[in-house]
């Protein structure tokens, strides 16, 4: 699963022309892949940044309260273009800027 490097791009709190500059001289926090003019950025490779479980790990208990990202035992959780969190602010899909 990818998503696109506007939405990676966010989610590591850079801005979109800071990500592209970045995908061109490969030193973006995580690994992108081109495909002709395109960037992706696989979901679990920014999960593993992030110190987020994937899909494999989803369903097993953190291993001490203290292993939570956030408090309450509740996680972010990524989908191919839409970032959903509780703690995030509502940001409107790509192209409505």
């Amino acid at each position: 699963m990818v998503t696109d490097l506007s939405t990676a791009a966010r989610i590591f709190g850079l801005s979109r022309s800071v990500a592209y500059d970045l995908a061109k001289r490969g030193e973006f926090p995580v690994a992108v892949l081109r495909f002709g003019s395109r960037y992706r950025v696989p979901v679990a490779a920014i999960l593993h940044a992030l110190h987020l479980p994937d899909g494999d790990d989803r369903h097993q208990p953190p291993q001490s309260p203290g292993d939570d990202l956030i408090g309450g035992g509740r996680h972010a959780w990524i989908t191919p273009y839409a970032i959903r969190s509780h703690r995030l602010p509502n940001t409107p899909p790509e192209g409505d800027n």
